[in-house]
């Protein structure tokens, strides 16, 4: 299991924080032979404010790393 971290912005308070994503092996799995996948956050609470927002994405892999991409929240 991997554990990937991403700083995030909430689109009500403007506030950011940070979110960690755990990758499973099935995962991992999923990247042999591609850079990268799709992920999306349906219900992301704000720790912040409470409200609620939806994020989309992708896990790439840079070298032997992985990286969270959030390309952007509804």
């Amino acid at each position: 299991m991997t554990n990937i971290t991403a700083d995030v912005k909430c689109p009500y308070c403007k506030i950011g924080f940070e979110i960690n994503v755990d990758l499973e092996a099935e995962d991992e799995t999923e990247l042999e032979g591609a850079n990268s996948f799709d992920i999306d956050f349906d219900e992301m609470e704000c720790p912040n404010c409470e409200n609620f927002f939806a994020m989309h994405g992708k896990v790439e892999k840079v070298d032997e790393e992985f990286k969270l991409v959030i390309e952007s929240i509804d």
